[in-house]
């Protein structure tokens, strides 16, 4: 008996993608930090964390109903609990609502209102705008990249409480950084997304504009960095840090593309730079 409840609690755990809320935990971690310097508050960061967990959680939940037509048809998701009936519908719809409903309190009460829209914004955006648009157009991964850039905004806020210059560049910042990230995955898993019948930037525009796509955001990702510590005043070491980190990826994005292991090397870089980014704005705060 314990042991079925142990399973059907890891089915709804594993329902909810807790891949996808770590990273952007992550994220929502390092904006909060980069922006209270002097108001620092590790239970409204706790609040903060616990609710958008749950919305995300919510989001994704949904997005696994929607897809599990098309999951059945990928290597990489052909297991997932909707694709194998292992939770029904109505189950999976109640847990997405339940999730969304104590995450959004949670925001409410605990940081601000401004965080609380955001959250919800990302909520819809990603279950209902990007779920549909990934069956429709190409350039669902850039649609995918907005509620993807709202948790370290979302940190942000709830330390400051308002929406700035400051706020918008981390928000491009992290849109820069998942397009040539997705796009990377698009390319290793192009043969699942065909037979899949997602028509992701590799299939309907060819592997040369998905990688000078990759390119070209992958430099605006380090142009958008600096340009935040310059709006910032966050000084000499922050701009040496970040500068580092956007050559250490200049190289591996603008290796040879037609090398196998490309994407790969691509994909796993970027994991790379986005930690060091999160890690570098977490040290060098920005001042109030």
């Amino acid at each position: 008996m314990m042991n079925s409840y142990i399973t059907k609690i890891s089915n709804f755990y594993r329902l909810a993608k807790p891949g996808i809320i770590r990273g952007n935990a992550i994220t929502l971690v390092a904006g909060y930090i980069f922006a209270s310097r002097g108001i620092f508050s590790f239970a409204i960061m706790l609040w903060l964390v616990l609710g958008s967990s749950m919305i995300i959680g919510s989001s994704c939940v949904i997005n696994n109903i929607f897809d599990s037509s098309i999951d059945g048809k990928m290597e990489r998701t052909k297991m997932r609990e909707m694709v194998n009936k292992i939770i029904s519908i109505r189950s999976a719809w109640i847990y997405a609502v339940v999730l969304l409903l104590i995450g959004g309190v949670l925001l409410l009460y605990f940081t601000n209102f401004y965080t609380f829209l955001l959250g919800i914004a990302a909520w819809a955006l990603y279950a209902f705008v990007y779920t549909y648009s990934k069956r429709k157009t190409p350039y669902s991964t850039l649609i995918g990249t907005v509620p993807g850039a709202i948790p370290p905004l979302a940190g942000y806020v709830a330390a400051r409480n308002v929406f700035d210059a400051s706020g918008l560049i981390l928000f491009l910042i992290l849109v820069c950084w998942q397009m040539p990230h997705f796009l990377a995955i698009a390319l290793r898993r192009i043969d699942e997304y065909r037979s899949a019948k997602i028509p992701v930037l590799p299939i309907a525009k060819g592997i040369e504009r998905t990688v000078l796509e990759s390119r070209i955001f992958l430099v605006l990702f380090g142009l958008f960095c600096i340009v935040l510590g310059l709006q910032t005043n966050l000084g000499f070491w922050y701009l040496i840090s970040v500068s580092g980190i956007f050559l250490y990826w200049l190289v591996i994005g603008f290796g040879d593309s037609k090398i196998k292991q490309w994407p790969k090397k691509l994909f796993f870089s970027s994991l790379v730079t986005l930690l060091l980014f999160d890690i570098v704005i977490s040290i060098w705060r920005a001042p109030l």
